[in-house]
């Protein structure tokens, strides 16, 4: 990190638009959040320039969930999921929009 710092929020989808802020006020480079935050996250935050990376863990991750989130964050964004079942090992892939078909799944382990 060049700042040599970080800023960490704990919120709920509830909170959404307060970590919308934080991420623009605190010029914010990577964000990890669940499902259900990236969707609450993909309704009310706009463009935030210096987001690269977006995680998501907890759980498998919709691709209207993916897509919304690029579309609300911005085509810099790099949206990676980390999800797995314990007996099967973790599986990680970037969505990448119109990759894999019409839908735009993407993987890239």
């Amino acid at each position: 990190c060049p700042s040599g710092g970080a800023t960490v929020v704990d919120a709920r989808p509830e909170d959404a638009a307060r970590l919308a802020g934080v991420v623009r006020a605190q010029r914010v480079t990577v964000v990890c959040a669940d499902a259900p935050m990236l969707r609450a996250l993909s309704e009310v935050a706009g463009p935030s320039p210096t987001l690269k990376h977006v995680v998501a863990v907890g759980g498998a991750v919709p691709l209207g969930v993916c897509t919304a989130v690029k579309q609300a964050l911005g085509p810099q964004v790099r949206l990676h999921t980390v999800y797995a079942h314990a007996e099967a090992g973790a599986v990680a892939w970037t969505h990448a929009p119109g990759a894999g078909g019409a839908g735009g799944a993407a993987a890239a382990p």
